[in-house]
């Protein structure tokens, strides 16, 4: 069984970080438009238990947007800093903000029943648009 390191040790040379960028960037613009749409149908009218929320959730996945990095939200530095001080995400690469959507998605599979740190949470206090108008002026770009 391979050893997951720690996030905050994140070793950005690990080939996985090219492959996603990579991948990212193939994706095409109509895709990233979709996305966004969906996003932009969700989020004005959040509520808990939207179910056009998990429609979202599965457009990520199926986008490739999720991938799998050991994310621990908790002990990854730059990725607790961004989501704890509420930022604006305004200085992230597509890779950043997979990223940071692979750990809410991931981790909203272990912390569900936690208000406010839950995928939810992140909707009610505004990451979710944050990282999406990021998402939107980088396609737009």
């Amino acid at each position: 069984m391979k050893k997951m390191n720690k996030p905050a040790d994140l070793n950005f040379t690990d080939p996985i970080f090219e492959v996603q960028r990579k991948h990212l960037l193939n994706i095409p613009k109509t895709d990233y438009q979709q996305l966004i749409q969906t996003f932009e149908m969700v989020n004005p009218s959040f509520q808990e238990g939207n179910e056009k929320m998990w429609d979202l959730v599965q457009l990520l996945y199926k986008m490739g947007l999720i991938f799998p990095f050991d994310y621990y939200l908790l002990d990854w530095d730059k990725g607790k800093y961004f989501i704890d001080n509420q930022l604006n995400f305004s200085n992230c690469d597509l890779l950043d903000l997979s990223m940071y959507l692979t750990a809410i998605i991931r981790a909203d599979r272990f912390r569900s029943d936690v208000p406010g740190e839950n995928i939810e949470g992140f909707f009610t206090d505004g990451s979710m648009k944050r990282i999406f108008l990021q998402l939107k002026k980088l396609v737009n770009a």
